[in-house]
């Protein structure tokens, strides 16, 4: 039975956000959730909780948190859902440049390109973020922006306020995603964004990709 609380998932004999906490192995995890969860995250060690009011959008979830974002830097910020390899030197290479916000792209899967939902794609130009197509028609041409960021710089999330103000915000007729929010400072060149490529990269962000990671994990069993 597939549990409703994506967090929750079976992933690896792992529920899936304590699998993406192990891969990391962070030296302070902090988790940022819904308060009606409060009652069903199970303990994880080296682990503190933060809750927000319900709701469903990741934009309101780092809204509502942004003072606690304003304490740190040099941090990865993932959803609950998705996980990917990359080279770990080359994001400490990162880290000690004039770099705020790093970004990790991926290639799409024939099942990403045959899904009905539309992807955000990062567009490159000299080995930096240059623009952010979001949840746009697939390009064969671009990469797949994943769904975890390496804030490098306290700064990114100081312009919320200029984003809810701003003519883009205001226009959007969808959910307001936290990519929307990278486009707005990538475009007004309020921060420099870098990316690193993924391998192996896994999102289990609908039903229908999660079914067929239980298909295939079966087959080759």
């Amino acid at each position: 039975k597939i549990n409703s609380k994506k967090f929750l998932l079976n992933y690896k004999n792992f529920e899936i956000f304590k699998y993406i906490l192990k891969i990391y192995n962070a030296k302070k995890n902090i988790i940022i959730t819904n308060s009606h969860l409060k009652n069903h995250i199970p303990k994880y060690n080296n682990t503190e909780l933060f809750f927000v009011k319900k709701n469903n959008s990741m934009f309101q979830t780092i809204l509502e948190s942004s003072k606690l974002f304003n304490n740190y830097k040099k941090y990865l910020l993932t959803s609950c859902d998705c996980h990917g390899e990359f080279n770990l030197n080359e994001l400490q290479k990162i880290s000690k440049k004039n770099i705020d916000l790093c970004m990790f792209g991926f290639q799409f899967t024939n099942l990403q390109k045959n899904l009905n939902n539309a992807h955000t794609q990062i567009m490159l130009k000299n080995n930096m973020v240059s623009n952010i197509k979001v949840k746009a028609k697939f390009d064969k041409n671009l990469l797949g922006h994943a769904g975890f960021f390496w804030i490098n710089s306290n700064k990114v999330f100081s312009y919320l306020e200029d984003f809810l103000r701003s003519k883009y915000y205001k226009s959007l007729e969808r959910e307001i995603i936290i990519d929307d929010y990278f486009r707005f400072i990538i475009n007004n060149k309020l921060i420099n964004a870098s990316f690193i490529k993924l391998k192996n990269y896994i999102h289990i962000g609908s039903l229908v990709e999660y079914q067929e990671y239980e298909y295939w994990q079966k087959y080759f069993k």
